[in-house]
């Protein structure tokens, strides 16, 4: 598998389960759909992390999880 490949149904799973207690269900099956249609595995890799350390901190929230690049087609969706 290459950087440039599509997400993994792990990579996907990782990150929902990582917002869950942040994000409505609802919020979070629209965003995997956008993840798997529109990102690569790199690119979800990058935001695994950056979720992760946001996490970490204590300073995900709603605001913070979508607030990175990759994510601008999905918030002009909304």
């Amino acid at each position: 598998m290459a950087w440039s490949d599509g997400p993994t149904q792990a990579q996907i799973g990782a990150w929902a389960n990582l917002v869950k207690w942040e994000l409505p269900v609802d919020l979070i099956n629209e965003a995997c759909k956008f993840i798997e249609k529109s990102m690569t595995r790199k690119e979800i890799s990058e935001e695994l992390g950056r979720a992760r350390e946001l996490y970490m901190k204590r300073k995900l929230t709603k605001d913070s999880c979508f607030n990175s690049p990759v994510w601008d087609k999905f918030k002009a969706k909304q």
